[in-house]
């Protein structure tokens, strides 16, 4: 099950979010937002940042052997499952 964020949440002061019993019918429910979710949600341009990124990782990695993307199918599903940090990230992915 997902776990509600609590960022809308106006039971916040002295609340447990955790705890929540009404996470499937609260209007307030906040889930965590990952990098999937934040993909599906760009623009045209943003996206092309995104696969250039890919693109160009591939170029540096034949080149140097240094790749800081992921490698493999489990590696992209995890990098997709994991958390999206920034709400700024998406700056870097101007295309």
């Amino acid at each position: 099950m997902k776990k509600c964020t609590g960022e809308n949440c106006p039971m916040q002061v002295g609340y447990d979010v955790e705890k929540c019993a009404a996470i499937d019918k609260c209007p307030y429910r906040t889930w965590p937002v990952t990098i999937a979710d934040r993909i599906r949600s760009m623009t045209d341009k943003e996206l092309a940042g995104v696969l250039c990124d890919f693109r160009m990782d591939i170029i540096v990695k034949n080149l140097s052997g240094v790749s800081t993307m992921p490698a493999d199918w489990y590696e992209i599903k995890k990098w997709l499952e994991s958390p999206w940090a920034s709400r700024e990230r998406g700056s870097e992915w101007r295309g």
